[in-house]
């Protein structure tokens, strides 16, 4: 068990190590292999990225608009999912699934889901997202 006090510390400097983990474990696994840019693994992680980063984005512009409560819930879901990293080769594999459960985020998408034009990107957006995760599903990769 860690001690507290090295909490801050860990929370500075998890992005970059979740960032580098993710970007370079798929080279690492292939080493005597050059991967495209548009590679299964590399399409899998930066969604793992993507929605990751996404939930924490939309807190940042959004907690004004929700009672304080339910900003550190979200808070405390966020940390304590980037907290404990997976030493696996790709370490933000259930990132999605974890902060799905912060049920805030979708409260700040709802808000601003009233304007049209939000609406209307947000709709079309998924569509894509639903291909995409279909692609992989049946590729046999880990989609959650």
């Amino acid at each position: 068990m860690r001690c507290p006090i090295n909490f801050i510390t860990i929370a500075f400097t998890l992005p970059k190590r979740y960032i580098y983990l993710t970007l370079t474990r798929t080279s690492k696994k292939n080493w005597n292999r050059t991967d495209s840019l548009f590679s299964m693994d590399n399409v899998k992680n930066l969604l793992d990225i993507a929605f990751t980063t996404l939930p924490i984005v939309v807190l940042v512009l959004g907690w004004k608009r929700l009672p304080l409560h339910y900003s550190l819930f979200a808070l405390a879901v966020i940390v304590f999912s980037l907290s404990v990293p997976i030493e696996t080769v790709n370490p933000l594999t259930s990132q999605p699934r974890y902060m799905i459960v912060a049920f805030p985020f979708i409260v700040i998408l709802a808000l601003w889901g009233k304007r049209p034009r939000f609406d209307q990107f947000f709709m079309a957006l998924g569509p894509p997202l639903l291909a995409l995760n279909t692609i992989l599903f049946i590729g046999l990769y880990w989609v959650a």
